[in-house]
């Protein structure tokens, strides 16, 4: 296993930049890699492998959707006929029927908007224990102990926005088994 420091960037060109500071570091070419790590639910070539959706405030919004449009079609049934009174008869019913449609659909509406921001804050609390690697361009180099620090202090140099350090297998010039769902160690 080798000690591979990261870097995340958002331009190819600053990517590059990079590679040639690290170069020029005194790291062969051999040990840098730059590859496009993909937004998430869109990584791999395999269909589906990590594309797990988010759930912040979504677990219960079916419940509260049908919990509104039941609530907003009893208003709107008792809005059409409180007004049966001052319509006739068939025009009662179908200010009924309109009212019930209505306050469903807007009930529905509220039910489910309401619970949107329910669990934001669990999920955000989460998010600051374990952040995931986020998109863009990553330039990786294999260091060993003496370069580690180095390379660290490079990448920072070239403006990386997220370094990390990793145990990892290097072949062939690359980082042979970086795994883009796994969470990442960062560096501070």
């Amino acid at each position: 296993m080798s000690t591979i420091i990261a870097g995340r960037f958002d331009t190819q060109d600053e990517a590059n930049a990079a590679v040639a500071a690290l170069e020029r570091a005194g790291f062969a070419a051999s040990d840098v890699q730059s590859f496009y790590l993909t937004p998430r639910g869109m990584r791999g070539n395999v269909p589906v492998v990590d594309n797990e959706q988010p759930r912040v405030g979504t677990q219960h919004s079916g419940a509260k959707a049908a919990t509104g449009a039941a609530v907003g079609a009893a208003l709107g049934l008792a809005a059409g006929v409180a007004a049966a009174p001052l319509a006739a008869p068939a025009a009662a019913a179908a200010g009924a029927i309109a009212g019930v449609g209505v306050g469903a659909y807007g009930g529905s509406l509220i039910g489910g908007v309401s619970g949107s921001g329910e669990g934001q804050a669990e999920a955000g609390a989460e998010e600051d224990e374990h952040a995931e690697r986020r998109s863009g361009m990553m330039v990786a180099v294999r260091a060993d102990a003496d370069g580690e620090a180095r390379a660290i202090q490079t990448l920072r140099e070239a403006g990386a926005l997220d370094i990390e350090r990793a145990s990892g297998e290097w072949r062939d010039g690359g980082w042979a088994d970086f795994d883009a769902t796994e969470l990442p160690e960062l560096v501070q």
